[in-house]
């Protein structure tokens, strides 16, 4: 068996001594291991997701920053009539701009939600197969 966590423990050999009628213990076994990969895989895809959502995030709140440090310099030079025009139009976008980033932010966890969904659907969906081909034997 191989390198386990719980050492030499083998679910294997304490299933097979039971002598189960019609079951094959290393069916049951390997349906398992699939379930493990399967929850592996969706853990993964779950946090290669979060690692892009969180790098985007931090993207976006550099760029906001420098946004920011533009829209000061802009509204303290000038002319003061001007002024109340350029702070609506520095909100204006400001606003657009937050709206975007945050519908932006949604599709990325979205996507990181459904590839992680689709990984656990799939091997659910081959789980029930493989219970229908237990039932046939």
């Amino acid at each position: 068996m191989a390198n386990t966590p719980w050492g030499d423990f083998d679910i294997t050999k304490i299933l097979s001594t039971l002598q189960l009628p019609n079951v094959n213990v290393q069916t049951l076994v390997d349906s398992q291991q699939k379930n493990i990969k399967a929850l592996e895989e969706a853990n993964r895809q779950a946090i290669e997701g979060f690692q892009a959502l969180f790098k985007r995030q931090a993207e976006m709140l550099q760029k906001a920053v420098e946004e920011a440090s533009k829209a000061a310099t802009s509204l303290s030079a000038g002319d003061p009539k001007n002024m109340l025009a350029k702070q609506s139009e520095v909100a204006k976008t400001a606003v657009e701009r937050t709206l975007a980033d945050m519908r932006e932010i949604s599709e990325l966890v979205v996507k990181a939600s459904q590839e992680a969904g689709q990984t656990l659907n799939k091997r659910f969906q081959e789980g029930i197969e493989e219970l229908k081909g237990f039932a046939k034997k």
